[in-house]
């Protein structure tokens, strides 16, 4: 009787070597640098709207102060002219008293 080897097994894998070689692909590379322009838009984006946000917050703060400084300008104006127009009546009430006097 003579023994034949068994056949060799075939892997149903094949082995990487047996493999086609395979073109790398840039596509990829591609779609993630794509991507990353879009997070950076984005971010610039929301950092625009946010300094904006801020500017026009600081804007209506200044015009708030603005606002109040004017109001505070025209109570005094106000108070100045009323301290005058009393002295001006003083004085008058004083020149009439001595005129009645003399």
């Amino acid at each position: 009787e003579s023994q034949t080897a068994p056949a060799p097994v075939q892997p149903s894998n094949p082995m990487p070597e047996d493999l086609p070689p395979v073109e790398p692909s840039i596509e990829p590379l591609q779609d993630l640098l794509t991507q990353l322009d879009d997070d950076t838009a984005y971010m610039e984006r929301q950092a625009a709207k946010a300094e904006a946000a801020l500017f026009e917050e600081r804007l209506r703060l200044l015009k708030e102060e603005a606002a109040k400084k004017a109001e505070e300008e025209q109570r005094r104006r106000w108070e100045a002219a009323r301290e005058a127009w009393e002295r001006s009546c003083m004085a008058a009430e004083e020149a009439e008293e001595r005129r009645l006097r003399a």
